[in-house]
């Protein structure tokens, strides 16, 4: 996964958080819990960090084990790019 191009998903909750996590590593799929990057919201919480690849199979796997997001936002690979809201 690209450190600096990569898509995050934001959860109601962090039980939402973490639950997104574990289904995610049981499908395989190459995810990280990450603080809410301060470029989408500035309050606390938590967030998933995966490859922009894979939006398609993470959409799924919220649609398919019912796990409510907010949004999802793709991060650009310049450092001082702004977060796209694609979801």
């Amino acid at each position: 996964m690209d450190k600096n191009h990569f898509c995050a998903i934001t959860f109601p909750s962090t039980h939402l958080a973490l639950r997104w996590e574990t289904l995610a590593i049981k499908e395989n799929l190459e995810v990280k819990i990450i603080p809410v990057p301060r470029q989408i919201s500035s309050s606390c919480g938590l967030a998933g960090k995966f490859s922009c690849e894979k939006l398609e199979q993470v959409l799924n796997l919220c649609t398919g084990k019912n796990i409510d997001f907010e949004n999802i936002y793709q991060f650009p690979a310049e450092k001082n790019g702004k977060p796209q809201l694609i979801k």
